[in-house]
């Protein structure tokens, strides 16, 4: 597994909400599915309205989330 940090927006009501979200995933496909997954079932976005600018894995160290860092980790 490895950290990816996904930025990008979604439409929350009439405006759109900027993201930034570090997840684990084995590739950075994997790591846009997580997101939209995510997204959805947390604010109820459809995958249409989440717009993602780009993907970036990201190394052990800047990791952020502790939740993140904690799977990465525990796979190591």
């Amino acid at each position: 597994m490895k950290a990816y940090r996904v930025v990008g927006r979604f439409r929350m009501g009439r405006s759109q909400q900027p993201f930034s979200k570090e997840l684990a995933a084995p590739d950075e496909a994997g790591a846009r599915e997580k997101l939209l997954s995510l997204l959805g079932s947390q604010h109820g976005t459809a995958r249409r309205d989440i717009e993602i600018d780009g993907v970036v894995e990201i190394a052990l160290g800047d990791v952020r989330d502790s939740a993140v860092r904690h799977l990465l980790e525990a796979s190591s």
